[in-house]
């Protein structure tokens, strides 16, 4: 077995994790997936199409990756953008899947005012550790997915904040033995995926006394 942690999955049944592809090297921001001719914030230009409508923007959005990729479904840890959209009762939004999506942290709060969110993913974006802060003022977020963000272990802190978080999955080399620590504090986690981390396996310890997963 390879001294840095390739991946490890606790608990997560029922929530999606993070596979990664060796064969396929994370994209850099600037090679994200955009969407429209300028690297803009893809979110708060469909907001300002959509009157400001967030469903409505979100739809836009799900509708234009799915152009993108000619109607051929996505996965989750592939390198095409995609937005896919779980809804609940009554106009709710259960799940939201942004992946190659150009979201910034300016976009990031439009994202509060989605009527019923419990589960976020958030993949291959510039969101940097002041987006994951933003995140945190959520009240209703108990699932959290970041993969190939701009996020460090300096984000990470920000993850003590989220009273409502029960599941956690975080791929991305920028993560270090720090950031594991600010998640070993987190005792009300049911489910935890960590993959492409470069940490050695002793430096997981902090998470072995989570007595939930």
């Amino acid at each position: 077995m390879s001294a840095l942690v390739s991946g490890i999955v606790l608990g997560l049944c029922g929530c999606d994790s993070l596979s990664v592809e060796d064969e396929a090297p994370a994209p850099r921001v600037g090679r994200l997936a955009e969407l429209g001719p300028s690297p803009k914030d893809a979110l708060l230009e469909a907001l300002a199409s959509a009157g400001g409508n967030v469903l409505g923007a979100l739809k836009h959005l799900e509708a234009e990756t799915r152009q993108r990729r000619n109607g051929r479904p996505a996965r989750l840890d592939s390198n095409e953008p995609l937005v896919r959209i779980v809804e609940g009762e009554e106009g709710t939004i259960r799940e939201l899947y942004l992946q190659g999506i150009y979201i910034t942290d300016g976009g990031l709060p439009q994202l509060e005012s989605v009527n019923g969110l419990q589960r976020l993913h958030l993949h291959k974006a510039p969101v940097t550790d002041d987006g994951l802060a933003r995140l945190a003022q959520f009240p209703g977020l108990s699932g959290l997915s970041l993969g190939r963000l701009d996020v460090t272990d300096r984000g990470l802190a920000h993850l003590s904040e989220f009273k409502s978080l029960r599941r956690l999955v975080v791929e991305g080399p920028r993560i270090s033995t720090e950031g594991v620590r600010h998640i070993g504090v987190l005792s009300q986690l049911e489910g935890l995926g960590l993959s492409g981390l470069g940490i050695t396996d002793a430096a997981i310890a902090p998470i072995g006394d989570l007595e939930n997963l």
